[in-house]
């Protein structure tokens, strides 16, 4: 009998798509770079940075593809998905500590809740819960998701994961306990997640390139 996760469900229809064709992709500048950088935009041709986290490399404070972010308070957190790492900076810069090394392969996407955080992993089809307190990975979940990317979470801790591969936002509880889909037959390739205004941003790479926004409710 086919698993729960894999039923067709009902989707809700994008309540607005809008396209995103030609505008500059700064996560592929980012991935050139192999750094991390604040970004000042004072006007539009005039953009440059105020500061530089990281260069390229493999030791300790060095990035090598990095992908997704997420902020808490006075840290960032950085998928350095060549490195099959999370490493953790100072908003100011300093390398403050790595962990992932040996159980992650290619993380990609990284998002916060309280005292936890969930990691997606693209080549390892898996989902990653972690603690913040001893930054230990405590649960795993895999082949629920298909080279899931990015990922965010919501106000009540579910965790909401551009599932690629099947087409849709898979969405868990805190617990990584799989609750439903979202977008299926609607989305081709998702890229990426967020949550704004009780609305689902979605980051769609299909052949029109475009952003689905779809009612949370």
């Amino acid at each position: 009998m086919k698993q729960d996760y894999l039923r067709k469900e009902n989707t809700p229809i994008p309540i607005h798509s809008f396209y995103t064709d030609g505008l500059d992709s700064l996560l592929e500048q980012l991935e050139k770079l192999g750094s991390i950088q604040e970004i000042t935009i004072p006007y539009r041709n005039k953009t440059k940075p105020i500061r530089r986290i990281g260069k390229p490399g493999s030791e300790k404070g060095e990035l090598n593809n990095p992908h997704g972010l997420a902020l808490d308070g006075d840290k960032i957190y950085i998928a350095d998905m060549g490195n099959n790492r999370i490493q953790i900076f100072s908003t100011k810069g300093k390398f403050i500590r790595e962990f992932g090394k040996g159980q992650l392969y290619h993380p990609y996407g990284i998002a916060l809740y309280k005292e936890w955080g969930f990691i997606s992993d693209g080549a390892l089809n898996a989902l990653y819960k972690f603690t913040k307190i001893n930054y230990k990975l405590i649960k795993s979940v895999k082949e629920v998701v298909s080279v899931p990317l990015g990922l965010t979470t919501d106000t009540n801790g579910e965790v909401l994961v551009a599932d690629r591969n099947k087409n849709r936002i898979a969405v868990f509880s805190s617990d990584l306990e799989y609750i439903r889909g979202i977008g299926k037959d609607k989305l081709i390739y998702p890229q990426d997640v967020k949550i704004h205004n009780n609305n689902i941003f979605v980051a769609d790479s299909n052949e029109i390139n475009n952003i689905h926004i779809f009612s949370k409710s």
